[in-house]
């Protein structure tokens, strides 16, 4: 691909990045760090699509063509690894937002950029990775496949981690973040096999994309806090499923409230209130199905929707969920103790309840055990 070709391609690139970016900005202000994470992966993407077009700046011409051609190719080479390895922590950031990324996975990261800048840094002696011939015009080096292959392994890791990790995500985030890697795979293949062509950055562009229009916009769902879903997507939810419902198929709510959560605020502060419900959003999650439904719907409320039909086992589902919370309690660091009431029922079908008797229901189930745990 020549010069100017690959510059429109490129700026185009750059200028629909920039769109995503300032869509990005717009949907969140909060600056949380998925969100630093995913708008510097956009910076560094369009610093690359800049490098490469200097990269390009092959064949015969002024001095300052050998001086952009010389420059470029290097920094695209040393650069390239950093955006595999901010997605590999940006995914760390969704699946485990409260957890520091493993030291193993940032040794591994380290160890193959540490590969990966000796072999570049070699280069221009060695040509191992490329060389640039005395007319100025760019080739592959011998060493060419282990900077594609350091660039899959990074990749390869992130995916690994959705893998071991797929419970803790829900089916829908699980393919976009596993998709994502797709384009840039298929990009990487074609610019291997297709020599001078420009396929990898343009490509990783549409990787944006899928991550924008079926991630990044869940935000306006998610609860800003725990992580999972709000009362905005709790109350569409519990309508679609209603509506759904027939006969061999129903459903079942929880509604829970974490008791005493007033005095952990009081004695302990608004940040460790924080970590609680944070962490009982995080012990919920662990006790329910792939399937199941879970939403923080107020300060401390929460509320499962399961596909259990049965009362026995939806009975066996809450009290899992308490012995989850006690198993914490008794080997847990932190200053509080967690537990919840609950109040629970299967969908009556027959009786054809609404969204708004249905939540009723269970919510006047929920406060009858408050009261009855305080008179206890």
């Amino acid at each position: 691909m020549d010069l100017i070709h690959n510059t429109v391609l490129n700026i185009y690139s750059v200028i629909l990045l920039l769109v995503i970016y300032h869509h990005s900005r717009k949907q969140d202000t909060r600056d949380s760090m998925q969100r630093k994470i995913f708008n510097g992966m956009l910076w560094v993407t369009m610093l690359l699509l800049f490098l490469d077009i200097m990269s390009r700046f092959d064949g015969d011409g002024p001095w300052i063509y050998r001086a952009t051609n010389q420059i470029g190719n290097f920094l695209v080479f040393l650069l390239n690894p950093v955006l595999p390895s901010l997605w590999v922590v940006y995914v760390h950031s969704i699946v485990l937002p409260q957890e520091p990324v493993d030291r193993r996975v940032l040794g591994f990261l380290f160890a193959l950029y540490a590969v990966h800048v000796f072999l570049i840094l070699s280069t221009p002696f060695t040509g191992w990775l490329y060389y640039i011939d005395s007319s100025n015009v760019y080739h592959r080096g011998p060493l060419f496949w282990v900077s594609v292959l350091i660039i899959g392994l990074i990749l390869l890791v992130s995916l690994v981690f959705l893998l071991v990790h797929r419970q803790r995500i829900e089916r829908g985030n699980f393919r976009t973040l596993a998709l994502f890697i797709v384009p840039p795979v298929t990009g990487i293949a074609l610019q291997y096999a297709l020599y001078g062509m420009s396929f990898v950055l343009p490509s990783v562009v549409i990787s944006f994309l899928i991550v924008l229009l079926n991630l990044q916009d869940q935000d306006i769902y998610t609860d800003y806090l725990t992580g999972i879903n709000n009362r905005k997507k709790f109350d569409l939810y519990l309508q679609q499923i209603i509506d759904l419902s027939r006969e061999g198929k129903t459903f079942s709510a929880i509604m829970m409230d974490l008791d005493d959560f007033k005095a952990i605020n009081d004695v302990f502060g608004h940040d460790t209130g924080d970590d609680a419900l944070r962490t009982a959003a995080r012990l919920f999650s662990s006790c329910i199905g792939e399937t199941d439904f879970i939403a923080r719907i107020g300060g401390d409320e929460f509320c499962i929707i399961s596909d259990i039909a049965s009362e026995a086992e939806l009975v066996e589902l809450a009290e899992r969920i308490k012995n989850c919370l006690a198993e914490f309690n008794e080997t847990n660091s932190r200053p509080y103790k967690l537990s919840v009431s609950m109040g629970y029922a299967v969908y009556d079908l027959e009786g054809g309840m609404t969204l708004a008797e249905f939540k009723r229901l269970i919510d006047s189930l929920m406060y009858s055990n408050k009261q009855s745990e305080k008179g206890a």
